[in-house]
């Protein structure tokens, strides 16, 4: 059979090949990321249990709860963030690359999945110094309502923002590396 001369570099056949071949060069980038997920949790933990604890044992001068209700309110928050944790821990990496799947069916018109997963493996590999950040300022909000005593509106639109600001500096750069893929055919570190 004679090769078409102006078929391109690449030709209908290859891309399962080359989807297959990145699949197993992202194996090592997804383990990664998904020990890093597992690290985001637990670093984001500590503030969790903090804003637990504080929530079900109020000062008296917020809130006078019997001592009956506190133990209610934190045996079912615990309970609550065991259960979270465990889906986050377990489900967390698949729940984003699934979400990845859906963005990319829909906005892509190539077969460049396996690039975008590595964009988000990439982000969450790049993630733990934010998720630092986020529970610094999850523990600022929490010392600030309940043991200092701040106004809850005066407390939370700074610290939301700044806690906007860190998400965004996650995602953005993520849909701009899709954008990237797209657009310009180049491929995520």
């Amino acid at each position: 059979m004679i090769e078409n001369p102006y078929q391109p570099p690449t030709s209908m056949s290859q891309p399962a090949e080359r989807t297959a071949a990145l699949r197993t060069e992202s194996a090592p980038q997804r383990a990664a990321a998904l020990f890093h997920v597992r690290l985001i949790l637990g670093i984001l933990l500590v503030p969790a249990i903090y804003n637990i604890f504080r929530f079900s044992y109020p000062s008296p001068a917020i809130s006078p709860i019997p001592v009956g209700m506190s133990n209610l309110f934190f045996a079912g928050n615990l309970l609550g963030l065991i259960a979270s944790s465990s889906l986050v821990y377990f489900f967390g990496l698949s729940f984003f690359e699934a979400i990845t799947r859906a963005s990319h069916a829909i906005f892509s018109r190539q077969p460049t999945l396996p690039w975008w997963l590595d964009a988000l493996y990439a982000t969450f590999i790049r993630s733990a110094p934010y998720a630092v950040a986020g529970a610094i300022l999850w523990g600022i909000w929490v010392f600030g309502f309940y043991q200092a005593k701040v106004d809850f509106m005066v407390l939370s639109v700074p610290v939301g923002i700044l806690a906007h600001g860190l998400a965004a500096a996650l995602y953005l750069p993520l849909i701009y590396r899709w954008y990237r893929i797209e657009i310009k055919g180049v491929r995520p570190l």
